[in-house]
C-alpha cells in the first residue's frame, strides 16, 4: 500500500482555494482550541498549521478536505503546547524544595525521544507502521492517521496488531536477557 501525499503545488492550490467560510471555521476552531494556552494566539495557530502543510512538515492526503486536515494540525499543535505547559509547570525551585536534584534528573523529552528512535529503528522495514508511529508522535488520533495515510479500518487494525506483537516479542526478549 502506498501513501498518498499531495505535492507542494497541490497544497498551494488547495490553500488558495479555501473559502471564506472554511477560513472562518478554522478561525473559530483555533480560537476554541487556544483557550488556556499561554503565549499562543489563534492567528498563530492557524498560520502555523497552514505553513506546516505548505512546507510538507505535515503531509496532506488530497482525498481529505484541506480544512479538516488543517483543523487536525491545529489540534495537534495545541496538544503539543498543552503538553509543554504541563511539563514546564514544575519549577526547579519546587523540585529542589522537595529533595530532588534537577541536574541529576534525565529530561522526559530525552527519554521519550530515545525510546521513539529505538522503536523506529526496530520497525524500519514496516513502512506503514513506521508512518503510523510518526503521526502518533505528532499527536494525531486514529481517524486522522487513517485519513492522512489513506488507510482503511482493517489496515489500521492490522498495523496495530503488528505493533502489539512486536511489543510482546520485545518484552519477552527483555525478560530473557534480565533472567
Amino acid at each position: 500500500m502506498s501513501i498518498v501525499r499531495a505535492t507542494r503545488l497541490q497544497v498551494r492550490a488547495a490553500v488558495e482555494a479555501l473559502t471564506d467560510l472554511e477560513m472562518k471555521g478554522l478561525k473559530r476552531f483555533a480560537r476554541w482550541k487556544a483557550v488556556g494556552l499561554v503565549n499562543t494566539e489563534w492567528e498563530d495557530l492557524r498560520q502555523m498549521a497552514i505553513l506546516q502543510v505548505l512546507s510538507g512538515e505535515r503531509a496532506w492526503n488530497p482525498s481529505t478536505p484541506l480544512a479538516k486536515h488543517l483543523a487536525s494540525v491545529i489540534r495537534s499543535l495545541c496538544s503539543a503546547a498543552r503538553l509543554k505547559m504541563a511539563n514546564n509547570s514544575l519549577s526547579l525551585e519546587a523540585l529542589s524544595q522537595n529533595g530532588f536534584e534537577p541536574a541529576a534528573q534525565v529530561p522526559g523529552d530525552l527519554v521519550a525521544t530515545s525510546l521513539l528512535a529505538e522503536l523506529k529503528r526496530e520497525l524500519e522495514p514496516d513502512v506503514v507502521l513506521s508512518n503510523i508511529i510518526d503521526l502518533m508522535a505528532e499527536g494525531l488520533e486514529k481517524v486522522e492517521i487513517q485519513r492522512t495515510l489513506g488507510l482503511s479500518e482493517n489496515d489500521f487494525l492490522a498495523a496495530k496488531k503488528r505493533l502489539q506483537r512486536h511489543r510482546r516479542t520485545s518484552l519477552r526478549k527483555g525478560a530473557e536477557q534480565n533472567a
